[in-house]
C-alpha cells in the first residue's frame, strides 16, 4: 500500500513539472508547392498556317503573253539559219565534185573513177554531219529559249507565291490529272505579268528593234544580233 502511494506520488510530481523547450529547435515548415504561373494570353504564339506547294501552266502563260508565238519565231530564225548553212555548203560541194569531174574529163581511167567515188562519200558524209550537227544545234537552242521563258516567269511566280505563304510552285504537266484551283497560280501570275508589262516594268526593254515581237518576257535581240 505504502509503495503504491509512493507510486502515485512521484506520477504526480512528473506531471506538474513544466515542459521545457529548446529554444534552438523549431517547428518545420512546410512549403507548399507553387502553382505554374498562369500563361500570358499577350505572349501565346498563333499555330503557323500550313505551306502549300503551288502549280502553274506555263502553255496557258505563254499564249497569253505572246511568248510561245516569240520561242516559236526565234527557233524558227536559227532553224534556217543553219539549213542555209548547210545548203550553201553542200553547193560548195557540189561545185568542187563538178570541177573534178570536168578535169578528168569524160574519158576516165579506173583510178579516177575510183577517185571520184571516194570524194562523192567523203561529200555525202560531211554533209550528213552537218545535219546531225544542225539538228544537235536546234534541240540546244530549243532548250535555251524554253529556259529562258521559264525562268523569267519563275521570278514572278515566286513572288506571288511567296505572298501566300506557298512551299513550291510546280509547272502542270501531262502527269498531273486534277488540281484544286486553290493552288493554281497561272491567273494570279499572269495578272502580276501583264501589271509589270503596263507599267513599263525593267523587264521591259523600250528600245527594241522594229524587227523584234514586243513583249516583256522573253528573250531580247540586240540590233544586228541574229541567232544564226
Amino acid at each position: 500500500m505504502r509503495t503504491l502511494i509512493v507510486f502515485c506520488l512521484v506520477l504526480l510530481a512528473g506531471c506538474s513539472e513544466p515542459v521545457k523547450r529548446n529554444a534552438s529547435s523549431s517547428t518545420p515548415t512546410i512549403t507548399p508547392t507553387s502553382p505554374p504561373p498562369a500563361a500570358n494570353s499577350g505572349s501565346t504564339s498563333l499555330p503557323t498556317p500550313a505551306r502549300v506547294i503551288f502549280l502553274i501552266d506555263l502553255d496557258v502563260i505563254a499564249r497569253a503573253t505572246g511568248g510561245q508565238d516569240l520561242m516559236e519565231a526565234q527557233l524558227e530564225a536559227a532553224s534556217k539559219g543553219l539549213t542555209d548553212q548547210i545548203r550553201d555548203r553542200a553547193a560548195t560541194i557540189e561545185a568542187q565534185l563538178m570541177s573534178e569531174r570536168e578535169k578528168m574529163g569524160a574519158s576516165r581511167t579506173q583510178t579516177q573513177q575510183a577517185q571520184l567515188a571516194r570524194q562523192a562519200l567523203v561529200a555525202q558524209k560531211e554533209l550528213k554531219d552537218l545535219k546531225l550537227e544542225a539538228e544537235t544545234l536546234i534541240a540546244g537552242r530549243r532548250l535555251e529559249i524554253m529556259d529562258g521563258f521559264r525562268e523569267r516567269i519563275s521570278q514572278v511566280a515566286t513572288e506571288v507565291a511567296k505572298k501566300h505563304n506557298g512551299l513550291a510552285v510546280i509547272a502542270i504537266n501531262d502527269n498531273i490529272l486534277w488540281i484544286d484551283p486553290a493552288v493554281d497560280l497561272t491567273d494570279e501570275v499572269l495578272a502580276e505579268l501583264r501589271s509589270r508589262e503596263n507599267r513599263g516594268g525593267a523587264t521591259n526593254n523600250t528600245n527594241k528593234t522594229k524587227d523584234v515581237i514586243t513583249n516583256p518576257f522573253v528573250d531580247e535581240v540586240n540590233p544586228g544580233e541574229t541567232d544564226e
